[in-house]
């Protein structure tokens, strides 16, 4: 998940509402030889709540979570979205499935044929088995109420799914069965979304990203020297060799 855009950098940490790139990318040693869906997408809280935002089929179900994806290359996937939080809680977790195929001579990629989605039409996995994909949830008071072995989707930011849940999910994600040729892959990635604040602040860029090495990029720690108002700054060393200096002229004329 990049900041802005395709070139931005891997976030961590992300305000709500700020414009983020979700963005998946195959590596491989040959050129115009396979191709790759994204689809069972998932996202959840780390605590048992989880969403399915794009069906087996590679389709989004709710435009204001995840808009269907673009297919720059051969090997890469993308969208734009805006950062959204459980109400109680910060990390948000994905998980995805790509299928790599290889691809036929003289031919295009083949793409998911996906009708706009509609927004609020996410489905929860939730207490009674996973919800089909793109199912939208029943219109409430239209309909007598569902057995309790199917019930309705609730609401994908809220509630809570037992632990039994958690291997209807699993079922959910292994749904689609690979084709001859056909090799799938799982994904997962994690960011934490931060409340809006009413007082305009940025996040600085070692909190903002996350970098592939694994950690912060180092910077010289810096002093600050201040005098009648006035602020002189110098390295960590530099401090030490002008207090060194002070010390050796002292002792000097002492």
């Amino acid at each position: 998940i990049l900041e802005g855009g395709p070139t931005g950098q891997p976030i961590q940490f992300a305000i709500i509402g700020q414009q983020v790139y979700h963005k998946w990318t195959c590596d491989s040693e040959t050129v115009d030889t396979f191709c790759a869906v994204v689809h069972s997408c998932t996202v959840d809280d780390g605590n048992g709540d989880t969403v399915q935002i794009l069906n087996e089929e590679g389709c989004a179900l709710d435009k204001f979570l995840l808009n269907n994806l673009e297919y720059p290359t051969d090997l890469m996937a993308g969208q734009e979205a805006h950062v959204y939080k459980y109400a109680d809680r910060s990390q948000l977790f994905y998980q995805c499935q790509i299928s790599i195929t290889i691809k036929e001579p003289h031919s295009e990629c083949a793409r998911p044929k996906c009708a706009e989605p509609s927004g609020f039409n996410a489905v929860k996995v939730g207490a009674g088995g996973a919800a089909a994909g793109g199912a939208p949830p029943a219109p409430a008071a239209a309909t007598p109420a569902p057995p309790p072995q199917a019930p309705a989707p609730a609401n994908p930011i809220s509630g809570r799914r037992p632990a039994a849940a958690a291997l209807a999910q699993l079922r959910l994600l292994r749904k689609r069965r690979s084709a001859p040729g056909e090799q799938i892959l799982d994904v997962r990635t994690e960011f934490s979304a931060l409340d809006i604040s009413d007082k305009p602040y940025t996040l600085p860029p070692p909190l903002r990203h996350r970098h592939l090495s694994g950690g912060f990029l180092a910077e010289p720690q810096r002093s600050f020297i201040s005098q009648r108002g006035q602020q002189v700054c110098m390295s960590s060393f530099g401090l030490f060799v002008f207090l060194a200096m002070g010390v050796a002229m002292i002792a000097a004329f002492g």
